[in-house]
């Protein structure tokens, strides 16, 4: 009861407060779980060596726990408590974002004094105090203030580096408002980090951050930039709109290669589609010459018509003189 209690304790302090204390939890977890396999196998074994033997395996420890006469099912109790904690302690990072949010504005920290804190003072009080509904409203903010002549541009670095540093918190809306106001308040506009930092959004297991990532990401005109907007085309129907205007305005070559590589691999009538239509804004003579022969090559007459129609497009604005 005492180590239940504890990794109960454990669970709800990561859930409304810090959320490292859930390994806590998983160990306490794990010792109970520990705790009833050892019994169980040395109570058969005090009984027939040779049972408890075949008890030492997972498989059939899991026969021998559901046996009423070994101490009345309490090596099972402690078994499935420890399973049971060990489970919460691994829903306790999805289970936060909820949590953790209610609990701020049920108990919101005394506001600082808006006009003596300067916005990194702020960014820092909010982010110490745990006050997430104030961080966020604040990135979006930054997101909207001047890094260069406003009163905050005396701390641009400082805040660059806040922001880099946020970009990895667990919660998600905290994630997505950092990566926004980073995107103002880099003063390298080709930032190596904030570069690697939108290709990892538009890896994340959430569609709000890879939305948010592929809004940002045309600020990179290069094959990388393109290939991680193409690889969403496909997903959902705003992730398809949105990666297909990124490759848009990421045009050239690097642009042109995705949209190809797109057309090649893919089987699904309305991703092809997708690449097509790419191509007739981004692409040029290679364009032109493998739109054709896929056109010849393809028994979907809808692709077909539509590479050629494209194909015409593309060499009538090539035609055009440069303005």
């Amino acid at each position: 009861m005492l180590l239940t209690g504890a990794g109960v304790a454990c669970v709800l302090v990561a859930l409304f407060g810090d959320a490292d204390l859930r390994w806590a939890a998983l160990a306490i977890g794990a010792t109970q779980i520990l705790i009833g396999y050892v019994w169980i196998v040395r109570m058969t074994h005090a009984r027939d060596p040779q049972r408890g033997l075949l008890c030492a395996i997972p498989p059939v420890t899991l026969f021998y726990l559901t046996q009423h006469k070994y101490a009345r099912l309490r090596p099972l109790r402690f078994v499935l408590t420890g399973a049971v904690l060990a489970g919460l302690s691994a829903a306790v990072p999805a289970l936060a974002n909820l949590t953790q949010p209610l609990l701020a504005k049920k108990t919101p920290p005394p506001p600082p004094e808006p006009v003596a804190e300067s916005k990194l003072a702020q960014l820092r009080t909010f982010r110490d105090q745990r006050d997430y509904k104030s961080l966020i409203k604040l990135l979006e903010i930054l997101t909207k203030t001047d890094p260069i002549r406003s009163a905050d541009a005396k701390d641009r670095d400082e805040l660059a580096t806040e922001l880099k540093s946020l970009c990895q918190h667990q919660f998600i809306d905290v994630r997505t408002g950092a990566l926004a106001a980073l995107f103002r308040w880099d003063a390298d506009p080709n930032a190596a980090v904030t570069r690697e930092l939108c290709l990892a959004a538009l890896r994340a297991p959430t569609q709000e951050e890879r939305v948010n990532a592929l809004e940002l990401l045309p600020r990179w005109k290069d094959a990388e930039s393109a290939r991680a907007a193409q690889s969403l085309i496909g997903r959902s129907s705003e992730e398809t709109h949105m990666a297909k205007t990124v490759l848009k305005n990421i045009g050239g070559p690097p642009a042109e290669q995705a949209a190809l590589a797109l057309l090649k691999r893919s089987d699904d009538q309305a991703t092809r589609l997708t690449a097509i239509d790419i191509l007739e804004t981004v692409g040029g003579t290679e364009s032109m010459g493998e739109l054709r022969a896929y056109a010849t090559a393809t028994n979907d007459t809808v692709v077909r018509t539509r590479a050629l129609g494209a194909t015409t497009a593309i060499e009538e604005r090539m035609r055009k003189p440069a303005p």
